[in-house]
Formats: C-alpha cells, sequence, structure tokens
C-alpha cells in the first residue's frame, strides 16, 4: 500500500471565509428545520391515530368521543379499564401500532387473524370467550344511534366462513388476491 501525502495551500481571504459561515448557519438551520418538522409529523400521527381508534370502535358501537379517546390514550392505565368502552379502545390502539410497525412482516393468514383479534381483545373481559378464534354465531349489525332506521341490520356472514371469503371470487376475495396474492 502505498502512502500519498498532499500539501494544500489555501488562500484564505474574507470571501471565502463568509461562504464557510453561510453554510454553517445553513446546516444550525437545517437541523433546527428536521426537528420542527418531526415534531408535527409526531402530532398528525397521534391526532389521525385518535380520530382512527374513536371512529372505528364508534362504528362498533363505542361511544367514547375523540377527546376521550385522546385523553385515555395518553394516560393507559390497565388497572383502570373497568368498562368495555376503554378495554375496547385500548386494544385496539395496541393492534393498530402493532400493525403499522410491522406490517410489512404480518401476512394475511387464519392464524394472523386469530393472533392480532386475540390482541385486540386483550383487555376486555366479556369478550374472553372467543379471544383470539373464530366467533361461529351469526351476527348483525345496526349502525349506532339510529333513530327512525331502527330496523336496518347488515347481516353478516358466519366469521367461520372467512377463510373461504378470503380464497374464493367474492369481492374481498379478489381485492385480496390482487393485492396480497394469496
Amino acid at each position: 500500500m502505498e502512502n500519498k501525502v498532499f500539501n494544500l495551500n489555501l488562500d484564505v481571504d474574507w470571501k471565502l471565509i463568509n461562504l464557510i459561515s453561510v453554510i454553517d448557519r445553513f446546516d444550525s438551520q437545517w437541523t433546527a428545520i428536521e426537528r420542527r418538522e418531526g415534531q408535527s409529523l409526531k402530532q398528525l400521527k397521534s391526532i389521525a391515530t385518535v380520530r382512527s381508534v374513536g371512529a372505528s370502535n364508534r362504528i362498533e358501537g363505542n361511544r367514547m368521543t375523540n377527546e376521550e379517546v385522546d385523553v385515555l390514550l395518553q394516560n393507559i392505565d390497565i388497572t383502570k379499564l373497568t368498562d368495555r368502552d376503554s378495554q375496547e379502545v385500548v386494544g385496539y390502539f395496541d393492534v393498530l401500532d402493532l400493525i403499522s410497525e410491522s406490517y410489512e412482516n404480518i401476512t394475511i393468514t387464519e392464524n394472523n387473524i386469530k393472533s392480532l383479534h386475540n390482541s385486540l381483545m386483550k383487555y376486555s373481559t366479556k369478550d374472553e370467550w372467543h379471544k383470539g378464534d373464530i366467533n361461529g354465531t351469526a351476527m348483525q349489525w345496526k349502525p349506532p344511534l339510529l333513530t327512525e332506521l331502527d330496523k336496518l341490520f347488515f347481516k353478516l356472514p358466519k366469521l367461520v366462513l372467512l377463510p373461504k371469503t378470503l380464497s374464493d371470487n367474492s369481492l374481498i376475495g379478489i381485492i385480496l388476491k390482487r393485492k396480497y396474492i394469496l
């Protein structure tokens, strides 16, 4: 290996010092911009998470407002999750966080869906009987807070049909095949 030594003669003048100063100030400003933007992105993620958790749970009949969800998620204390709404919100938040952090490694399989369901229901005392398993009962869903349309129900297929639904030519099966190549 051959070592070479170079000598550099640099004529330092005020113009060069000014250019170095401008570069240094920009570098300092860039660091401040990165820090500020990082905080903004964290705030936006927090707002989006609260709204997603709140809205998704309200679809299921949960009555917590976004403000209540926000307070709960900022001060999670699992010993104080006594009502079903709080239990569902915290379980949903945990699963949402898990999926957002590791979605690239989660394949859509029956076992993974059951595992996510188990995590979703982790704090729910009422639903212990079917945590992490497929609920084999027929279900009906009524949008919460209906007034004049109280007879409107959506009849859902038995969840034991899920594997067939994911693999057949139904709309969800076609979408999942195209997106995830089942």
